[in-house]
């Protein structure tokens, strides 16, 4: 098996062309559509050139295929369970991640709070407040490469319990080499008098509305202390 291969799958329907070959187990299948789809070595059979048999399933020789059973399921009920990888950006392996908040109501008096993952990296990120000296957990989620996650909606009245926040976050890929990246932990101080000063929302790349950017990592490099 090598790339350049025209495979289909055994367990599905569909196949395409070996793009890519990944260790021991991994190859990634381009489909018809352009996707690469990661799967195990042994969950593909290679096909010949002149048999287009790929969008069909495969008989055991000297078996007639047994016709499939009729169903009343509508196909378009049916879940989604393929999902495309992320699509990596170039210069996206430096890691860059921000909290960023925006004013959530038209009184100023709601506001919102997100992750934002300026890198080609998942992250296990979790965020906490400090009250003395025991954290409290705000949020913990895996947010996707490129992408930013609501946090949390809050009232201007809670700024106090933000003050003093935590970060904790381990960057990683799932399905392409990668130089890893050390585990982060880093304390950050939020300052509420900016939330009262409408200058201090400014446009972003990652946002429509105006927004404030508090850094967490910049260029790989914690933010915080």
């Amino acid at each position: 098996m090598r790339i350049g291969d025209k495979v289909r799958f055994l367990n599905e329907r569909g196949g395409g062309i070996i793009s890519s070959i990944d260790g021991k187990d991994l190859v990634f299948v381009r489909d018809a559509d352009g996707f690469e789809i990661p799967v195990l070595r042994s969950q593909v059979v290679v096909i010949s050139d002149d048999v287009d048999e790929i969008n069909f399933p495969h008989p055991s020789p000297g078996k007639k295929p047994e016709p499939e059973p009729a169903s009343e399921e509508d196909p378009s009920d049916r879940p989604v369970t393929f999902k495309a990888p992320p699509v990596e950006r170039r210069g996206g392996d430096t890691l860059n991640v921000y909290l960023g908040y925006i004013a959530s109501g038209q009184d100023q008096e709601l506001f919102k709070s997100y992750v934002v993952n300026d890198s080609n990296f998942y992250l296990q990120f979790q965020l906490l407040s400090y009250e003395n000296a025991v954290c409290h957990p705000r949020f913990l989620s895996t947010v996707e490469p490129n992408t930013k996650q609501l946090v949390e909606e809050f009232s201007r009245s809670r700024l106090g319990e933000m003050e003093r926040l935590r970060v904790q976050l381990l960057a990683y890929k799932t399905a392409r080499p990668f130089r890893p990246k050390p585990a982060i932990a880093t304390d950050l101080r939020l300052d509420g008098v900016k939330f009262f000063k409408t200058f201090s929302f400014r446009p972003t790349p990652f946002f429509k509305a105006p927004a404030l950017l508090l850094p967490v990592v910049r260029d790989d490099v914690p933010q915080g202390r």
